[in-house]
């Protein structure tokens, strides 16, 4: 009984993962080329250390720190000089590699990086049509892996 149970259980997975693709009306395919592969061996920093606010005569004021400009500059520098900004859409994939697996938001990463790109790799993050972002752990190799590719079609 017990195997009778896993082996449907396995058949009802399969079921609702497979998608079969329209046959009329179908939208086109994307065309996807990679245009940049950036790598910087480091731990990604996180939004809540690249801006700070401060509450002053009661505004409140955001301003990058420091280590937020550092961290830019750094990533920046990682685009060739050469590089003409991307102005059509794009997809970027984020691949943020940690040396330890503490509790971490995989958000708080994407906006630092997205912004430090921005005017180097595109001209603004606003073109941007999709992205996606994978979490990784690898004991003492720290890495940040930036692929910015173009879409064409949809």
């Amino acid at each position: 009984m017990k195997t009778k149970l896993k082996t449907n259980r396995k058949i009802q997975s399969k079921k609702k993962n497979s998608i079969s693709p329209k046959k009329s009306g179908a939208k086109t395919k994307t065309e996807v080329r990679m245009v940049l592969n950036i790598q910087l061996k480091e731990v990604p920093v996180s939004v809540n250390h690249i801006w700070k606010h401060s509450n002053r005569g009661g505004f409140v004021r955001t301003y990058l720190t420091a280590a937020g400009r550092e961290f830019k500059d750094r990533l920046a520098q990682q685009v060739p000089k050469d590089f003409v900004p991307l102005d059509e859409p794009l997809r970027v994939i984020l691949i943020l590699t940690f040396p330890d697996k503490r509790k971490r938001d995989i958000d708080n990463y994407c906006k630092g990086i997205l912004d430090a790109l921005k005017g180097r790799a595109y001209t603004d993050d606003s073109i941007i049509q999709e992205m996606f972002v994978k979490k990784r752990y690898e004991k003492n190799k720290p890495n940040i892996e930036i692929i910015v590719e173009t879409m064409e079609g949809d």
